[in-house]
This record gives structure tokens, sequence and C-alpha cells, in this order.
């Protein structure tokens, strides 16, 4: 629900330089996804969120998540909005699986790029099918690497997708005060290949030194992580704690250029964080769309990934 909301705030300031304080007007201008979702559903990016926390749902942790993942992966990887016109999974029969990775690695060797922010945005769920076991860690770690390169073989995309994905499980697992809830990230760090923990940490360090606005333009992968990563550590926790929620999200939103994806990707470890009690009500009544979610339907989600 989080990373909804924060996507579908976003999608009204989406590719915007930068938005002001007074133009975002505090709840009522996140409250306008209200008056757009009513006409066209969640955005692209909400949409597509659902698809790897619906194949969570039924299995549980202790299943493969990829294989789970996969029937939702092969459509993901022939969308347009996230690589380009690319092959439909079952192109040439065998694996789908399989034929999704083949498909994610041929973009990537044809064009060099493949680390936008999609896999980031999408896979921060991943977090809350492993909240259970020694190696909990590791199981989320490996499912987030392997989901993400579903969509977004290079290597960059898979590790912003563990931090996020890390920061969320132990958000979720911990009720450390302040800013410490949000350590999950940079102990993720630790879990990167060796050759890439420095660049990451400076790339951390880089988002507390700076506003969210100043990581433009954010479709890459590490500046939409920065954004987002700056809104939540720059937004100040105020005595009702709960109440960073919405004020970081506004932060994030305020980043402008691709404004819903930033958003969703700092909604889904504020969430993690701070809970659902933190999302203000009148967001929550507005949220639906494919594949007829609301709000209770997503809540309901969430406790079946859990459970």
């Amino acid at each position: 629900m989080r990373t909804v909301l924060g996507g579908d705030g976003g999608v009204a300031h989406d590719h915007v330089a930068r938005i002001h304080a007074r133009q975002l007007a505090g709840r009522r201008a996140l409250g306008r996804l209200g008056q757009l979702d009513r006409r066209a559903g969640m955005t692209a990016g909400a949409q597509i969120l659902s698809q790897p926390a619906r194949q969570h749902a039924p299995v549980g942790a202790q299943a493969d998540p990829v294989h789970e993942a996969a029937p939702a992966a092969e459509r993901e990887v022939a969308h347009p909005h996230l690589a380009g016109e690319q092959p439909t999974a079952r192109a040439g029969g065998g694996d789908p699986l399989a034929a999704v990775r083949a498909a994610s690695r041929a973009v990537h060797e044809q064009t060099g790029r493949s680390a936008g922010n999609g896999s980031l945005m999408r896979t921060g769920v991943v977090g809350l099918a492993f909240l259970n076991g020694d190696d909990a860690y590791y199981r989320c770690r490996d499912a987030a690497l392997a989901i993400s390169g579903l969509t977004h073989f290079d290597p960059l995309a898979g590790d912003a997708c563990v931090l996020w994905s890390e920061g969320v499980r132990q958000a979720v697992l911990h009720s450390t005060p302040g800013l410490w809830r949000f350590g999950g990230v940079r102990n993720a760090v630790a879990f990167l290949p060796i050759e890439r923990r420095q660049q990451w940490s400076e790339w951390l360090d880089e988002a507390e030194a700076k506003e969210p606005y100043e990581f433009q333009p954010n479709g890459f992968v590490v500046p939409a992580l920065q954004a987002a990563w700056s809104a939540i550590y720059h937004t100040r926790i105020p005595e009702r704690p709960e109440d960073h929620f919405r004020l970081a999200l506004e932060a994030a939103v305020r980043a402008g250029d691709d404004t819903d994806t930033v958003a969703a990707i700092a909604g889904v470890l504020l969430g993690a964080a701070w809970g659902r009690a933190a999302i203000p009500e009148e967001w929550q009544r507005v949220v639906h769309g494919w594949p007829g979610l609301d709000a209770e339907g997503l809540a309901e989600l969430a406790a079946r990934i859990i459970a």
C-alpha cells in the first residue's frame, strides 16, 4: 500500500524538474491521487508492483520466489514501460523463466542500458517474505537479485534491490528509535560483492549530504535510490513519529523528475518502518485500481506474504 500511495501521489508531478512545498500543499496535493485514480486506476508502476507481491502471497516464504514469480515476470519483461520492445518469454518454447532471463540479458547486451529504476520500485515487497529464519537475510538477498534480474540485467539494479529489500525486512522486524529504523539499508551493503561495497557506501553518503532534488535525472537506479534515501534521511522525525511517513513521502515527490517511481521507492521503506497506522486515512480511502485491490485488499495481501 505504501508503495502504491507513493507512486500514485507522485504521478501528478511526474517528470517535473522540482516541486516546491507550496505547490504540493500538504495532504491535499497527494490526495489528488484519488482524482486521478477514479478515472484511470493505479499507475503502471503500482500495477507492476502487485505482481511479485501476489506471487509471494499464496506460497509463503519457504517456496522458491523466483519460480513462483515467473509468470508475472514474463508479462513484465515484454511491457514497453520496463525495457522497450522485447521478445515475449515463451518465444521459441522452453522454460519461461530461462526465456525471461535471456530476454533481459539480450536487451542489456544490445543497449548497454538496463539499470533503470523499475526493478527497485517493484522489489521492495520481497523483504516481507523473509522475516523468519537464521538465513533470512541471505534468502532475501538472493530473491531480490533474482527477481530484479528478470527485467533489469545490470548488476547495479540488483545491488539497489538488495539494499532496499533488506532495508524493508529489517524495518519491519525492529522498532529502534528515529532513523535507526532504516539502518537495514546501510547494513545490507555488506551483502553486496566486495568490489562494489565502497562505491555504494559513498553513494549513500552523498545522498545524506545532498537534498533529494539534487539527484536528477533519476531514471537511473542509483540517483533514484539516492533521491528516496535523501528524502527519508533529511526529513526530521516529528513529535508524532508516524508523521515522518507523510512528510518524507512529500519530500520524495518534491524531488522532481521521475516523481512517482522515487516516491514509490521511498514509500515501501517508510511504510515498513512506521506501519499502516502512519498512512493518513484520506489517502487510504482513495487507493483502488487494477487488479481490483483497495487499501484493505493490499493489507490482506501483505498479511498473506508474511504468514
